[in-house]
């Protein structure tokens, strides 16, 4: 009887054991399992963070990565500066400019120099911690790559028949999509409302926008006040400007060959009566006198302020006022 007293008891504490043991295993798995789901819990919770501080935007094919609230904007263009004005945003900093054209300088005294065009400061930028860099696609490599590691910068297309687009971008990102809608609504339909008369009255015109810069320079169709001309108003395209690649240098003689029947000339220098001797040495070049643009008193210096970027929805509506006014009259 002891005998099977003692096995029994032997068998017992080994059933005892193994039980324990299940439990201790089944507690380490309920740890494990606890634990687990605590990390996945943190880990989500980190993601939804980090999702409801930045966003995924889009912007001619490229994504960005950006802040959800985008208050301080660097507008280091003039495309940029300009938009904003059309937007009414009012960013923290913008390039420097020696003469700001009056239809900026509202906007231009409440924001800080950051550099030039060609590419602003970085510590400058850093100094004002923008939410977004929005720059252009003329900047250089190197430019582009400081300034990235400052904060997230858009290459703003300079390409003026991208107007649409840019304005639209700006506007999702600060909110104000339906006043860019708006802003383009309204140039479309000032475009449709002389297009009939535009294709009527400037059909056999030969008609030249050339822009001062130490030199005359004609650009592309889709580039500068060409949209307007050309792609807008359906003027027939000089074939200096559908060669041009880019921006090109025309010689007087290449004027002479071309002989507009208007000429738009636009003058960038900061100097007001520099700007007056060039514009007189241009109409007495004989030459130039020679034209039928001088010769039928179509000469327009300066039909809109000379800085103006030419393609941006601000730049696009003055020149398309302009133009209606000296060639659809």
């Amino acid at each position: 009887m002891k005998k099977y007293f003692m096995i029994g008891s032997a068998a017992l504490l080994s059933l005892t054991l193994v039980a324990c043991g299940d439990k201790s295993a089944d507690k380490e798995q309920e740890d494990t399992t606890t634990n687990t789901e605590q990390v996945t819990k943190n880990e989500t919770t980190k993601n939804e963070t980090a999702q409801d501080t930045t966003q995924i935007v889009t912007y001619l094919g490229e994504q960005y990565e950006l802040p959800t609230k985008i208050n301080n904007i660097l507008a280091g263009s003039f495309e940029a500066m300009e938009d904003s004005v059309a937007l009414g945003v009012q960013p923290v900093g913008v390039i420097d400019m020696e003469r700001v054209p009056e239809y900026l300088k509202d906007m231009a005294s409440k924001a800080e120099p950051v550099g030039d065009k060609f590419g602003p400061s970085p510590e400058a930028a850093m100094a004002i911690k923008p939410d977004v860099i929005i720059g252009t696609s003329k900047w250089q490599p190197d430019v582009m790559e400081k300034l990235n590691k400052v904060q997230t910068v858009i290459p703003y297309s300079h390409i003026a028949k991208d107007w649409k687009e840019n304005l639209r971008f700006y506007g999702q990102i600060v909110g104000k999509e339906d006043k860019a809608n708006e802003l383009i609504s309204d140039y479309e339909k000032q475009v449709e409302k002389v297009q009939a008369t535009a294709k009527e009255k400037l059909a056999d015109q030969n008609i030249l926008i050339i822009r001062y810069r130490q030199g005359l320079y004609v650009y592309p169709q889709d580039v500068y006040l060409n949209d307007i001309l050309y792609n807008d108003l359906g003027a027939p395209v000089p074939q200096v400007v559908k060669d041009a690649p880019s921006q090109i240098e025309l010689s007087m003689e290449s004027l002479s060959e071309l002989n507009p029947d208007v000429i738009f000339l636009q003058i960038q220098v900061n100097d007001e009566s520099e700007a007056n001797k060039i514009a007189d040495d241009f109409k007495n070049d004989p030459i130039v006198q020679n034209l039928n643009a001088i010769k039928n008193d179509n000469v327009f210096i300066n039909a809109i302020d000379p800085l103006a970027e030419g393609g941006t929805a601000l730049s696009k509506k003055m020149f398309l006022d302009i133009a209606s006014e000296k060639l659809l009259k």
